[in-house]
């Protein structure tokens, strides 16, 4: 229920067993390792950089290269994934040894130099089929052409030119041509629905007149370099050799698809080869001398003699150091709760990670979610699949795909999430949308609120909810403050919000009955008054706190105590003044404010003379700017009704659930009925009413469920993170992140 004690680890030894003190390391997983060497200063640099960057170097390299060969042979895959499947990332199952042992067990560079040369050719036969392709495209039009491409080439006195120009312009320019250019020639040789393609013969004598006109029109002229028969001759040349790369391209993607065997083992290659980068990485981080090095981490508290065992096991030139966080210091995080708690850490790492020194709200926020979760779902059936479908979920994927500790809790969270509406949907009546006077007997003596028939009570219900957390939030806040001896804090500016809070609520709620209700309980009219004055009584403490015009007030007695005695009569009368005018000037507030709730006082008028005096006079000035500071307080407490008021949506998200389940049996209905009297054509009418009335039933619960799921949860994080944690929580956080075996590609058998 807490931030993991950590404690700070110094380990020094002898090069010479460098290497097998970080393999140890990283096998057990027990440090988060620091960035020492940017802290400390080195006296020799050339054995690092000499052995570890190059290692480094070639590492990064061949795992470049193992990523290549991986997603090349995925890209041959036929086998067709269930939706699960596809939504999870592949992974293998193997044992430790053969993780051990995978470098033994493949020759990678072999197979690095086999798919390299395959996509290579892979990739020129693709090159030229995308030529070729295009080329074809281009000579269709021509295809009707009767001369080679070759001879499209000037006389000694004409000019031939193959083009095109836009459909719609090609009537004006064949016109043109033939009232201005005598000396030319226009044969249409195909068309498209854009262009028509033209074979344009014409003297050279008016060639500057042509093009001219050609501009005018938009013609684009076209040539075939390279070509030397009819374009309908090398359509069929490039269909040839286009048949003839489509079987070599079937030939290399079978030899490729005869590789994928290896596909395992690549990825098991590269998660070691991954892991023992960051070996590498990690040494680089070290401080060193010529003979020995050094290292700085970070271990859980009761995992320190786990640590001291296995160092001690390596060898005896190794000193361990173990030391309390200095002060100043962020120790990583790791955040351990009782397993009931656990999957509702996912809600606190999507806001992020407390700091060291301060309270994990996970179990603070794992009731009201689950309440807030079951509140918006709020229907028994809807709950029953969610709950035992992702628990079902939660331990077939861990054995099959392998999914992370992280996912696992993700799915039990909306397993949680189910067990809460399962519950609420008893209290409230809730199964599938099924109206309650429906439902048997025994069901409906269960239901002790039903949304739809008691909606204000209901809203009531949530806003009460959203008083507790609030009010929970501010206690928090206080117990926090008083845990890290800051006092002042904890009474000047949440014991005073707390109590202005409470005392707001008892009135408000007093005047809500006297407003409402036909028929004052005495016991309203008793509280009422008493009410008023504790409400008046708390915002004059709340107002004198939170703009430290009691800690000024008290600072500035203690102060002219002080001139009193070391005999500076000038600062004591100065300070003296200032003491007058303030006991003056809060009798003054006070006195204004019991008028205002019933009590004889001082009026107004004296209370707003000694402000603008106040103002006006430089030394007692600092009084009122505090007291005005005071007041923005009061004002910013206005914040705390919208907090409450948006626990209302609990409610708006429950009644949703329910209307639409309601809406879709009322379709169901309307769509199936028995016959009164069985013919052949009221039964065939019935059975097409039956399939369709569950075909609506299906889909329309199904997204019920699916809509109301995203409310259920997205609402309720929502209110934890925007009402609850502002009032006591900070994240800021850095996960706990040990050296040791990460796999993104394998997991191991149990």
């Amino acid at each position: 229920m807490a931030v993991v004690k950590m404690k700070k680890a110094f380990l020094i030894g002898h090069n010479s067993i460098r290497d097998e003190v970080v393999s140890s390391l990283h096998k057990e997983g027990l440090l988060h390792l620091s960035n020492l060497r940017e802290r400390v200063e080195e006296t020799d640099l050339g054995e690092l950089l000499s052995e570890y960057k190059p290692q480094l170097k070639d590492l990064n390299l061949l795992i470049d290269r193992i990523e290549f060969v991986l997603e090349f042979l995925k890209s041959f895959e036929e086998e067709k994934k269930s939706f699960v499947e596809s939504m999870m990332k592949e992974k293998v199952k193997i044992d430790r040894s053969r993780f051990n042992t995978i470098e033994d067990k493949i020759e990678f560079i072999e197979v690095y130099k086999k798919v390299e040369e395959m996509e290579s050719h892979l990739s020129r036969i693709r090159n030229r089929l995308t030529f070729l392709s295009n080329l074809k495209e281009n000579l269709d039009p021509w295809e009707s052409l009767k001369l080679k491409l070759s001879d499209v080439t000037d006389t000694r006195f004409v000019k031939l030119t193959l083009g095109q120009v836009p459909i719609d312009r090609f009537e004006e320019l064949q016109l043109e041509l033939a009232e201005a250019i005598l000396e030319s020639y226009v044969e249409v040789v195909g068309r498209d629905a854009k262009a028509v393609y033209l074979l344009l013969f014409f003297h050279k004598d008016v060639e500057d007149e042509i093009n001219r006109i050609l501009y005018q029109y938009s013609f684009h002229n076209i040539t075939f370099p390279g070509l030397a028969g009819t374009a309908k001759e090398e359509i069929s040349k490039i269909e040839e050799e286009y048949a003839e790369l489509e079987k070599e391209r079937e030939t290399v993607v079978k030899e490729a698809k005869e590789m994928l065997f290896l596909k395992p083992d690549v990825m098991v290659l590269l998660d070691y080869l991954e892991n023992k980068r960051d070996k590498a990485e990690a040494q680089i981080n070290f401080a060193e001398t010529r003979e020995a090095f050094m290292l700085e981490g970070w271990v859980e508290a009761d995992r320190v003699d786990a640590l001291t065992k296995k160092v001690n096991g390596i060898s005896n030139e190794i000193e361990l150091t173990i030391t309390e966080p200095a002060k100043g210091e962020e120790p990583p995080i790791i955040l351990k709760n009782k397993k009931l708690f656990q999957p509702f850490e996912v809600l606190t790492r999507l806001y992020g990670l407390p700091n060291y020194y301060e309270l994990d709200p996970t179990p603070l926020l794992a009731p009201f979610f689950f309440l807030f979760f079951g509140l918006c779902l709020g229907d028994f059936g809807y709950g029953l699949i969610l709950a035992v479908g992702c628990w079902l979920a939660a331990r077939k994927w861990k054995e099959q795909y392998g999914i992370s500790e992280n996912t696992q809790r993700f799915l039990m969270l909306f397993a949680y999430g189910g067990i809460a509406s399962m519950i609420i949907g008893v209290i409230t009546g809730g199964y599938f949308g099924i109206e309650s006077k429906s439902l048997p007997m025994f069901l409906q003596k269960l239901i002790i609120i039903n949304p739809l028939d008691q909606a204000a009570l209901f809203l009531g219900i949530t806003c009460i909810l959203g008083v507790i957390q609030v009010v929970f939030g501010i206690l928090v806040e206080i117990y926090d403050c008083i845990k890290n001896h800051n006092i002042k804090d904890a009474i000047f500016a949440n014991l005073t919000t707390l109590l202005f809070l409470l005392a707001a609520i008892l009135w408000l709620g007093c005047w809500l009955s006297q407003t409402v209700m036909e028929t004052i309980p005495a016991v309203i009219k008793t509280i009422y008054p008493a009410s008023v004055y504790g409400l008046a009584a708390t915002a004059l403490l709340l107002v004198f706190a939170q703009g430290n015009w009691l800690e000024y007030y008290g600072e500035q007695v203690a102060e002219a105590i002080r001139s009193f005695k070391d005999k500076k009569s000038r600062d004591t009368i100065r300070l003296s003044l200032r003491i007058i005018y303030g006991t003056v000037f809060a009798i003054s507030v006070i006195g204004w404010v019991a008028t205002l709730v019933g009590f004889k006082g001082i009026p107004f008028s004296v209370f707003g003379i000694l402000a603008l005096l106040g103002i006006l006079i430089k030394v007692t000035r600092p009084m009122v700017t505090k007291f005005l500071g005071g007041l923005y307080g009061l004002y910013g407490m206005s914040a705390f009704l919208g907090d409450i008021l948006s626990y209302s949506r609990l409610m708006a998200l429950g009644l949703a659930t329910v209307l639409i389940g309601f809406v879709v049996n009322l379709m169901v209905g309307m769509v199936f009925s028995m016959p009164k009297t069985f013919t052949v054509t009221s039964i065939i009418f019935m059975i097409i009413g039956l399939v369709a009335a569950v075909a609506i039933a299906v889909v329309g619960h199904i997204f019920n469920l699916l809509i109301n799921l995203i409310g259920a949860f997205v609402h309720p994080l929502r209110l934890q993170y925007v009402e609850f944690f502002p009032k006591f929580y900070e994240d800021g956080g850095k996960k706990f992140e040990p050296f040791g075996l990460k796999t993104k590609y394998l997991f191991f058998e149990e």
